[in-house]
């Protein structure tokens, strides 16, 4: 976590496990990486102000071993005639002369412009550090004179890396035809740049295509969007935007069609974004992601801008490829933080003093084809159906499971407008949660579905009953870091 004030230990909101801004708003991850021995997380900041309006920065956070966080303040700023109106997002390539950081800096012109077709500039800047204590000069790579005549000015978010030799960096990008589409460049020295080509859709699989992120596992190769503009559903694309991954069938490096049926969501959840990998020295890949989503006002909200401070950065998850898809998990260094382990049995009430703690139900023997009503014991919660596994927060958040689908449902204020997320799961196998104060993650069937949400329970005691038959339950609570 960050440094901690006066103000924040009165916070009854404030994260103990996640990573959070001292003051302002938070949202995308960038930069993350390991150099000697040192992870770095940089993020989109704004200091001033807990709702985004204002100069956006980068802050910066170091740590030892993914837990605890030590926050640096702010490493960029938007200081030079290219980025004025923001250090917008972007990634980290380490080698043995330091630490290189890419970004998309932000001019927005004055006039009466729709900032999409005209009116902005988006610039991809290199700045390169020895060891993330101070940044050197910002130097100028991309200007919108570099990208196809095709695409809007809607092009960032640089994510780079090496490949035979060769320097790679993929844009998200935003096509005037209302396409969504990922650019890709290549460069000999990482100062010179030049096109060579895109991967798309064949049909529009939304309008807007944020933070590329490219990568291989066991000799699969694999593309993250973030897409804008797809039609939410029942199960499919719930939030306003999207965050996903595709399989790509000519490796990282080369232009292509992307298959839109492949798209998999990486987390179900309300409060998911932004993500971004790294391999750390023990050649971990690590997944990191903004606990936020843009554009959700009107639908709900988070009551720590009354504090002076809204959003959060997930626990960094360990992804793996396993049967054809990829699963996250917490880093198995969170398993440190656990304490006063216990078995408890189904439907029995745990209460906790703090709302820190981490529960594995595991052994689970539900098959949505195979549930028979009389191994379902719950009783109805607030007019809800029976269900034939049921997680209860304080009579207020439930994650259940019931004919093939896992739903997570506020049933008052503590969702802050968030109501309900859902997933479709052919049989349940085993659930981890892990709670902290104000957030919560679920992983299900290892990892294989994800939901990720804020909550905001009233303070005092935690009371937790889980009614999940044929199963092995346990709970631990997480000392505070």
């Amino acid at each position: 976590m960050n440094r901690t004030t006066e103000n924040e230990t009165k916070d009854p909101y404030r994260l103990k496990l996640h990573l959070t801004p001292p003051a302002g708003w938070l949202n995308d991850p960038n930069g993350l990486c390991q150099y000697h021995g040192t992870y770095h997380a940089f993020y989109q900041y704004v200091p001033e102000n807990a709702l985004g309006k204002g100069r956006k920065c980068w802050g910066h956070a170091v740590s030892s071993d993914l837990i605890h966080w030590k926050d640096e303040g702010i490493f960029l700023e938007p200081d030079r005639p290219f980025d004025r109106d923001g250090v917008y997002s972007g990634c980290a390539w380490t080698d043995e002369n330091g630490i290189h950081l890419f970004y998309t800096g932000n001019v927005k012109e004055e006039g009466d412009y729709d900032y999409i077709h005209e009116g902005r500039q988006a610039a991809q800047v290199l700045v390169e550090t020895k060891d993330g204590s101070r940044a050197g000069e910002k130097r100028l790579l991309l200007t919108n004179d570099d990208y196809p005549k095709d695409c809007t000015l809607h092009v960032r978010d640089p994510k780079v890396w090496k490949e035979n030799g060769r320097y790679h960096m993929v844009l998200g990008a935003r096509k005037n035809s209302g396409q969504g589409a990922v650019l890709l460049y290549e460069s000999a020295d990482m100062e010179t740049w030049e096109y060579v080509g895109e991967m798309t859709t064949k049909n529009p699989f939304g309008y807007m295509w944020e933070c590329p992120d490219c990568f291989e596992m066991e000799d699969a190769a694999f593309l993250s969007i973030c897409p804008q503009g797809l039609p939410r559903g029942e199960f499919q694309n719930q939030n306003v935007y999207q965050s996903g991954y595709v399989h790509l069938k000519e490796g990282i490096a080369k232009p292509q069609i992307v298959e839109a049926e492949a798209f998999t969501e990486w987390d179900k959840g309300f409060d998911f974004y932004a993500p971004q990998t790294f391999t750390d020295e023990q050649g971990r890949r690590i997944l990191i992601g903004w606990m936020g989503l843009p554009d959700i006002e009107g639908e709900y909200s988070n009551p720590t801008v009354g504090d002076g401070w809204q959003h959060a950065l997930t626990l960094p998850r360990e992804i793996t490829y396993e049967a054809g898809r990829l699963c996250q998990r917490p880093v198995e260094e969170l398993k440190r933080l656990r304490r006063n382990e216990r078995e408890v049995k189904t439907g029995e009430t745990s209460v906790l003093s703090e709302g820190i703690y981490e529960v594995e139900i595991d052994k689970i023997e539900i098959n949505q084809k195979e549930i028979n009503q009389k191994d379902i014991n719950q009783k109805d919660i607030n007019g809800m159906e029976p269900a034939s596994c049921r997680i209860c927060f304080n009579q207020d958040l439930v994650l259940d499971y019931k004919d093939g689908v896992f739903s997570m449902k506020f049933l008052n204020r503590t969702g802050a407008g968030r109501t309900v997320r859902r997933a479709e799961i052919n049989s349940l196998e085993d659930i981890r949660i892990i709670m902290d104060t104000s957030a919560i993650e679920v992983y299900v069937n290892q990892g294989s579905t994800v939901f990720t949400s804020r909550y905001y329970p009233a303070s005092g005691e935690s009371r937790v009953v889980i009614d999940c038959e044929k199963s092995r339950i346990r709970l631990w609570d997480l000392e505070s870091v």
